[in-house]
């Protein structure tokens, strides 16, 4: 009798365990995409300014533009699509443009402008759908 409760505890386990296994698989995936921004750069240096995830799907591979001092981006509304900035230049870099917050997702300030290195430009900075311009030089 004792052995017959232990076995069948034992399958109740397995079956219980299987079903969660299957129900944890059968959730709906998070689905990021990609990177997703702009970099520019100068023979003073560069500042790139985007997300590492949810923009548009990837496209095929194609030779990269030559660098300039200037660029734009738009980030995806996806409400998990935060971004941020980082480099530096020596002569000047700034950011500008819609959707940048005063603080990052950390509580530490957004600076948009200065020269040398990116002193604050955290994750939490760009707000989904931020459009913004990231000038250097």
């Amino acid at each position: 009798m004792r052995r017959r409760f232990t076995r069948l505890a034992l399958g109740a386990s397995l079956a219980v365990g299987s079903l969660g296994v299957l129900g944890m698989f059968g959730l709906p995936a998070a689905h990021a995409t990609g990177p997703g921004g702009c970099a520019a750069q100068t023979s003073n240096g560069a500042v790139a300014a985007g997300t590492l995830t949810d923009s548009s799907p990837p496209t095929a591979p194609a030779p990269a533009p030559a660098p300039t001092g200037t660029c734009s981006a738009t980030l995806s509304t996806s409400p998990t699509s935060y971004g941020g900035w980082a480099g530096g230049d020596s002569v000047s870099w700034s950011i500008s443009g819609t959707g940048i917050a005063a603080n990052d997702l950390s509580g530490q300030p957004c600076v948009t402008s200065g020269t040398g290195p990116v002193t604050g430009g955290g994750y939490g900075c760009l707000l989904p759908g931020a459009s913004f311009t990231v000038t250097i030089g």
